[in-house]
């Protein structure tokens, strides 16, 4: 889990919503770190937001978020503020 990794969500209809960067730590099964997406929303706006959450059999969990990590890779889903589910997937760029 440790390391700067870049994903990107897609909708139902797998269409590309949007990017974000995760930057995190671990230490045990506890993770930390920032969440970064520089368009978020309705907005299009840049949020950062803090990370704390766990990663325990290879599953990553942070609020709503869960993801599946295989070696440099990470897949997952989280409910977005509107009801939908969306899919996400992400690379780690530096360990």
């Amino acid at each position: 889990m440790v390391g700067e990794w870049k994903g990107n969500y897609t909708g139902a209809d797998q269409s590309q919503l949007g990017f974000y960067y995760l930057t995190l730590k671990q230490e045990g099964e506890k993770v930390t770190g920032e969440y970064f997406n520089p368009r978020a929303g309705a907005q299009r706006r840049p949020i950062k937001r803090e990370v704390s959450g766990t990663f325990k059999d290879g599953v990553f969990g942070w609020g709503n978020v869960r993801g599946t990590v295989a070696g440099d890779s990470m897949t997952g889903s989280f409910p977005a503020q509107a009801g939908q589910i969306l899919n996400f997937t992400a690379i780690r760029t530096k360990k």
